[in-house]
C-alpha cells in the first residue's frame, strides 16, 4: 500500500507538477515527511496537521520571494525545513509505535501441501492441512 502511494506521489511530481522528470525533484522532502510524522506524534490527525503546517511554511517562502523581500534566496528556501525543526523541538517526540525500530523476523513458512499438528478445541492434537 505504501509503495503505491509513493508511486502516485512520484507520478504527480513528474507529470502533473512540472511535466518533466529531473533528478532530485523531490528536494529531499522524504526526510521532512518523516519529521512530520514524529511531529504529529504518530497519529493520522497529527500528521495531517503537521503536513498543513509544513505546506504553509513552503507556500510562505514562495510568497516572500514573490514580494521581493531583501533576503537572500537561500534563506527563504530553508524556511520550511527550519520551521519544521523549530516546531519539532517545541512539541517533543511523542510515543513511538510499539514495533518502531525493532527487527522484523517473519515466521518460517511451511511448504505447500505439508501437514501440521493443530490443537483441537477439545485439547487433543489432530492432523489437518493448513
Amino acid at each position: 500500500m505504501t509503495g503505491a502511494v509513493v508511486g502516485l506521489a512520484g507520478a504527480y511530481l513528474s507529470i502533473a507538477s512540472s511535466n518533466v522528470f529531473v533528478e532530485k525533484m523531490s528536494a529531499e522532502k522524504g526526510y521532512a515527511a518523516y519529521a512530520i510524522i514524529i511531529l504529529g506524534k504518530y497519529t493520522p490527525v497529527g500528521a495531517m496537521l503537521g503536513c498543513l503546517l509544513y505546506g504553509f511554511a513552503d507556500a510562505l517562502q514562495f510568497s516572500l520571494q514573490a514580494m521581493g523581500i531583501d533576503v537572500p534566496n537561500q534563506f527563504l528556501l530553508m524556511l520550511p525545513y527550519v520551521f519544521t525543526l523549530i516546531v519539532m523541538c517545541v512539541s517533543g517526540h511523542g510515543n513511538a509505535p510499539e514495533g518502531h525500530g525493532k527487527y522484523f523476523a517473519p515466521k518460517q513458512r511451511r511448504k505447500c501441501g505439508s501437514r501440521a499438528k493443530r490443537p483441537s478445541p477439545g485439547g487433543q492434537e489432530s492432523e489437518k492441512g493448513l
